[in-house]
């Protein structure tokens, strides 16, 4: 049996030969900015941050009202609304009224919760927050002979949820991931989760806290971008494409 490769075929092998390999890239964005530079305080409703060809939007938003089926961690229903999100030496932070004169993302009244965008699928590796139990102040009393003593001290009773775009409609909202109550900062454990969609919230009256980093991983884009990350080449194939080309070559000198 003869093999027979034609212009076409060693157009479309050598095409495949060329593909390089995709790598992955682990990047952080900051949300920390010094003050009185370009970017610190309002940024109305977002912002976007680039890392070589990918686009990161941050949005401040807030659940109005939200249903959860903590059995199987999605949101069941909202009511989101637009606010906005600032950004200073310690972090972004949500402010979703004009009644609202926090400068955190908190669950005291709407939730707030931080909408993150990007440009491509992306594995979400880390987030750390600030102000994390740093201003959460409990306050107890005693009386003794001398009358009533007071006393203070800080509590750690932050805690935040994330959320990604499982539905794949673009949004975070009804129908998406949503975990339990977090209290860890920094926190790695999204376990695998690849979006191009992610969310962190405050969901209960005590919980405040500024977004301050994220660290995510992506596969490389090709030259010029294109939204497609590069497909790799096992190298058993690019073996494959050589002993090809070599067999077509001794073809052609034995019809000679």
């Amino acid at each position: 049996m003869s093999v027979k490769l034609t212009t076409c075929s060693f157009v479309a092998l050598f095409s495949l030969a060329g593909l390089a390999s995709a790598s992955t890239t682990t990047t952080t964005f900051d949300l920390t900015v010094p003050w009185g530079s370009s970017g610190y305080g309002n940024q109305g409703n977002s912002f976007t941050l680039a890392q070589g060809d990918l686009n990161a939007t941050f949005a401040g938003n807030s659940f109005s009202s939200i249903g959860v089926n903590d059995a199987t961690n999605q949101i069941t229903s909202a009511t989101i609304q637009s606010g906005n999100i600032y950004r200073w030496g310690s972090g972004a932070g949500v402010v979703n009224s004009s009644s609202d004169n926090s400068h955190t993302v908190d669950g005291s009244g709407w939730k707030d919760y931080i909408e993150i965008s990007f440009s491509q699928i992306v594995t979400m590796h880390e987030v750390k927050f600030s102000y994390f139990d740093a201003y959460d102040v409990e306050y107890s009393c005693r009386w003794t002979w001398h009358g009533k003593v007071c006393s203070s001290s800080i509590v750690d009773d932050d805690d935040f949820r994330w959320m990604y775009d499982s539905s794949e409609d673009g949004a975070i909202g009804v129908g998406d991931y949503i975990s339990a109550n977090q209290d860890a900062n920094p926190f790695q454990d999204f376990g695998g989760v690849s979006s191009s969609v992610f969310g962190f919230g405050a969901f209960e009256g005590n919980d405040d806290w500024k977004l301050k980093k994220i660290t995510i991983k992506y596969d490389d884009l090709p030259p010029g971008g294109g939204g497609t990350p590069v497909v790799p080449l096992p190298a058993g194939g690019l073996l494959l494409l050589g002993g090809l080309a070599a067999f077509a070559g001794m073809r052609r000198r034995d019809k000679r």
